[in-house]
């Protein structure tokens, strides 16, 4: 039997910024010490560490922090894909939705063109 996986300490760093308060609310040393925590993780996540950055996008804003959250929604991609986008709660999150519908993408039949 396998021992238990542990989140890597630079992922603790990142999860701590979550939930992401909106754009207006940031100022620029904040997003500079965000962006350098994106940056810190190295890609892959596990399922263990994705499950920890997930409640950075439990808000109700749609804003990217001036395009930085989406280093964190990259670093999602690449946790295990066991259909863990189907089981964010519908509507309750733009960037919960935007995961869902690149997954849909991603699987979909490519167009045979």
């Amino acid at each position: 039997m396998g021992g238990a996986m542990t989140v890597r300490p630079e992922v603790l760093t990142l999860a701590a910024f979550g939930p992401l308060p909106p754009e207006e609310a940031w100022d620029e040393g904040s997003i500079n010490d965000f962006a350098a925590a994106i940056a810190a993780v190295t890609q892959p996540l596990s399922g263990e560490e994705r499950d920890a950055l997930l409640p950075l996008f439990d808000r109700p804003s749609d804003d990217s922090v001036w395009g930085v959250a989406w280093g964190v929604l990259h670093l999602l991609e690449t946790a295990p894909d066991d259909g863990w986008q189907l089981r964010l709660p519908r509507a309750s999150s733009y960037w919960y939705d935007l995961l869902v519908m690149r997954w849909a993408n991603s699987v979909s039949d490519p167009d045979p063109r």
